[in-house]
Formats: structure tokens, sequence, C-alpha cells
């Protein structure tokens, strides 16, 4: 029965594909069933007395060596060693390398003594491929998502914002207005609206040329800007036009808001253009 036994098993693991292994308690194969040769191309007997790493990459090699290290470790403190379970990067006899899934647990004797480990060794190189596969679809969508956010954030901004100045345009403080109202109607909150322009604008193009009038007009965007609260919102009205929304203001402090920026530009020296020809 113990000769049919054995036939058995010998038979089993000349045909599974995984390659069963046991290693002595040095950490030397002392078993390998003979699908090792269809999977690296060495036959049994070439790996015999020699430790596992011997087929691995040097960095599969260290983690397979602290693996094991750590599993004596627990035997020497009188403790059954847990499943282990790693994914090794194997080095077949041509010199090519392919993953394998190396399942492996503790040897014992029927006394419960500890003589080494027994382990299962798979080939999941097309599983690798797959995950590769997989990760780089994942990254390619997502750099095509980001890239399509990117996008969307730009046509919003060209749609949204004053191509010279960078404030808002007229369409979309239209927009933001209209929903402004709607909120004060229902809450009953303040809201009030500041008109700015350049008085003689049309002096500085043309004695200038529109090229310093555009000039003019981004930095005193800028300067407005710099001005207002987080809540409100400038935008261009055309020209030489500005326009800004003063949420929850009264209109006293939307004066004192006014005056401010009044002073802040008359005050402002633009040197591209005498001082004497831009009142605000």
């Amino acid at each position: 029965a113990l000769q049919r036994s054995e036939e058995r098993y010998r038979l089993i693991t000349s045909w599974v594909d995984d390659v069963i292994w046991t290693l002595d308690d040095r950490g030397h194969l002392n078993y390998i069933s003979p699908s090792i040769e269809k999977l690296t191309g060495y036959a049994p007997d070439q790996l015999l007395q020699q430790p596992l790493s011997v087929s691995l990459r040097e960095d599969s090699a260290l983690r397979l060596a602290q693996t094991s290290q750590a599993a004596l470790e627990q035997v020497e403190l009188g403790r059954r060693i847990e499943p282990i379970r790693l994914e090794l990067e194997q080095i077949r006899r041509d010199g090519s390398t392919f993953w394998s899934e190396v399942t492996m647990n503790g040897l014992y004797e029927p006394d419960q003594r500890f003589i080494g480990f027994v382990g299962v060794s798979r080939d999941i190189s097309e599983r690798k491929r797959y995950e590769s596969d997989l990760r780089e679809a994942r990254d390619a969508a997502e750099a095509a998502n980001l890239a399509l956010l990117s996008a969307n954030a730009m046509l919003h901004g060209q749609a949204t914002t004053d191509a010279l100045t960078g404030a808002s345009n007229r369409r979309y403080f239209e927009e933001a207005l209209a929903v402004q109202i709607t909120q004060t109607r229902s809450y009953g909150e303040p809201l009030c609206l500041l008109i700015i322009d350049i008085d003689n604008f049309k002096a500085i193009n043309d004695n200038f040329g529109h090229q310093m009038g555009d000039l003019v007009i981004v930095e005193l965007a800028k300067l407005l800007q710099a001005g207002l609260r987080k809540p409100d919102l400038l935008a261009r009205w055309g020209g030489d036009e500005f326009v800004v929304m003063l949420p929850h203001t009264q209109v006293q402090e939307a004066h004192q808001i006014a005056e401010r920026l009044r002073l802040s530009m008359a005050a402002h020296v633009f040197p591209v253009v005498p001082l004497s020809l831009i009142h605000i």
C-alpha cells in the first residue's frame, strides 16, 4: 500500500505544471518535482542540494531569505509556521526570467519536530502580464481623464474670462448677477454694483496707440482686483469699462469701497501714459 501510494504521488508530481519542492533545515532543496524542467529548463538533479534562491533574481532571493529567517525565528520560539505566500522573479536556464507564486509552509515529523519547508511554485507570468496591461490601461485612462479635465477647465476659463485682463467677462458676470439677485430677493440680503471707466481713454489710444491703451486696461484690472474682497466679483464690461458686484454690502459700505478704489487708482503711476490723461 505504501509503495502504491508513493507511485501515485510520483505520478501526480510528474504531470502537474506546478513545482512541488521541499527544503531541509539548512534551506537546501532535497526534493523537487520533475515539472521544474518544463518551467525553468533545469532538471531536478541540477538543483538538488542547492538553496531555493539559486534560481531567483537578487531582489527576490533577498525577500525569500528575509521571509525564511522570520519563519525560523518563529520555530525557535516554539511556534508553528503560518503559511507563507510570495511572488518571486525566477531565472530560467537560458537566462530569461518569469514570475512565480511561491506558497510554503513548515514541514514537520509526526512528533511535530520541524525538519524544513514544503512548498509549491506556480508560473504566474500570464497574470503578471494581465496586471501590467491593466495598470497601463488604467494609467492611460487617468492621463486621458486629466487631459479632458484640463481641456474642460481651459474651455470654461475661455468662456468665463476676459482674454485681455483675466477678469470675468460680461457674459459670466450677467449670469452670476442673475443668481445673486435671486438670492438677494429670497433672503433679503443687500447687493450693490460699481461701474468704473477711464475718462478720456480715447486720448490715450489716439496719442499712444491701442497697445498702450491695452496695457493701461490690464494694469487697471490688476489694481481693482487687488482692492476687492474675496466675495466681490470684477468683470470687464467692455472697452475701458469695468463692473464690480458687491454681495452682502449696504450702500454706505459700497460708497466707501468705491472711494477707496478711486483713490488707489488716482494715486497709481501708470508708467506708459502721463498721469494727467488718466481719470477714474
